[in-house]
């Protein structure tokens, strides 16, 4: 019958102080309160057992019961998960594996409808049309130097670069 602390009793059943807490205070399990210290004590057999009969066993969380526990061939002893945590575990590795199965078939079917585009083409795509545009906005003052340089109606002036940006842009939309 070793009496320990609640939070060590946390640690032997490998689950947090505020479950053992919580357990003391619904009286799942009963303490003891040390007449020296006034702090209460846990029996730990005693508890293991009132632990595995009063806790729902969906709610225990792999924590063997005190029989299993000196049965010493009990599943869990060795490293070993349980039937029921090996199946829970499956079953969700098997639910996470269909989750992105399907995301996996919707993305499919959006690009072979069209919807989707690979994001490097759009990419490369987005770079040759900046640089196209960068390039012909640039060739305008190559264009128009030695025609501007002789005028001296701003209005002219401004006739004649909006004429070349329009020429310059037309051509592009019709490259592209």
């Amino acid at each position: 019958m070793p009496k320990m602390s609640l939070s060590d009793y946390a640690r032997h059943r490998k689950v947090t102080p505020a479950a053992v807490s919580r357990a003391v205070k619904e009286g799942r399990i009963s303490v003891e309160v040390d007449a020296e210290t006034g702090k209460k004590r846990v029996d730990s057999d005693a508890a293991d057992v009132e632990w595995s009969q009063n806790t729902d066993r969906a709610k225990q969380e792999g924590a063997l019961s005190a029989s299993e526990a000196r049965a010493g061939d009990a599943p869990g002893d060795r490293g070993e998960p349980t039937e029921e945590a090996t199946q829970s575990s499956y079953q969700l590795a098997r639910a996470r594996r269909e989750h992105f199965n399907a995301k996996i078939a919707e993305l499919n079917y959006q690009m072979r409808a069209g919807r989707l585009v690979d994001a490097d083409e759009v990419t490369r795509a987005a770079f040759k049309t900046a640089r196209a545009v960068r390039e012909a906005m640039l060739n305008i003052p190559d264009r128009l130097a030695s025609q501007l340089a002789g005028e001296t109606d701003a209005r002219r002036v401004h006739d004649l670069l909006t004429a070349e940006l329009e020429r310059a842009l037309e051509a592009l939309a019709d490259g592209l």
